[in-house]
């Protein structure tokens, strides 16, 4: 097994240690148990002063060392789980949601991918896209506001608005920073509900377990890139061809942000690649 690419861009040039994307290999260079992506999530809640999302990075790396070779995806649930459990203890209920990261993780051993949350993946020439539906409806909301505005503003073109901060109101804040928590890992058959791993149980029906026995090529990447291109230089590209048409992601790819002003990226962004 040998890793074939692995690169990250954090969306804050200034500050790279802010970067709350992971990406690496556990184990000996002749020896790796597990290769595995995390993406933290930006608007989770603070743990003893510190960005959760690099919290939950943390505990994530520390939970793939300890766990034996032959452990499998519910080994790795639980065990995630209980190393975030005093971080998901200091949520208040109210502000934000629980800090939390997705993950993707590939076990040499059981020749499996495993996915809890919303990272892409492609085995192959198979793409397997990550989504929340929460995240559509929190998207198609600010897309509808930012549309409306500039309908309402024709003075303003849509590359002036990449500094939201132009924008006199953002109501399609609300939705993440606020009520998205409320549907984090519940048992429920609710559309809008969604695992990931913040330190309270997750659902069985969030864990997805993929066997990849015959794969020659998996690429793993957070949402920071569209899919999950064949290789990094392919991915910035897409990046770059849609910031042309679509700078601020309200028309057909629509997310919770802009692009940057002078760069074609919009988030953290981070792939890793591997030949079995």
């Amino acid at each position: 097994m040998r890793i074939l690419e692995s690169y990250t861009l954090p969306k804050n040039a200034d500050n790279p240690d802010s970067n709350e994307d992971i990406r690496g290999v556990i184990g000996e260079e002749d020896a790796i148990r597990f290769v595995y992506l995390g993406d933290g999530a930006t608007s989770g809640s603070p743990f003893q002063g510190r960005a959760g999302g690099l919290v939950a990075g943390e505990r994530l790396i520390q939970t793939l060392t300890d766990l034996p070779h032959d452990a499998d995806i519910f080994d790795f649930a639980n065990a995630a789980t209980a190393n975030m459990r005093d971080v998901a203890a200091t949520w208040d209920g109210q502000s934000r949601y629980r800090a939390c990261i997705q993950a993707l993780v590939y076990s040499v051993h059981h020749k499996q991918v495993w996915r809890i949350g919303d990272c892409h993946f492609r085995v192959d020439d198979q793409i397997y896209l990550g989504s929340k539906y929460i995240d559509t409806l929190a998207n198609d909301f600010r897309s509808a506001c930012i549309t409306a505005f500039l309908k309402m503003n024709e003075q303003f073109d849509e590359r002036d608005l990449m500094d939201e901060s132009l924008m006199p109101e953002r109501p399609w804040r609300v939705i993440p920073e606020l009520y998205q928590g409320q549907f984090q890992n519940i048992d429920s058959d609710d559309p809008r509900a969604y695992g990931t791993i913040d330190g309270t149980d997750i659902p069985l029906h969030f864990l997805e377990c993929h066997q990849v026995p015959n794969a020659k090529k998996i690429t793993f990447c957070s949402d920071g890139l569209l899919a999950p291109p064949d290789s990094w230089n392919d991915g910035l590209a897409d990046l770059k061809r849609e910031r042309a048409v679509n700078p601020l992601m309200i028309r057909r790819k629509r997310g919770n942000r802009p692009f940057q002003t002078d760069r074609a990226i919009f988030d953290d962004t981070t792939l890793i690649s591997l030949e079995p």
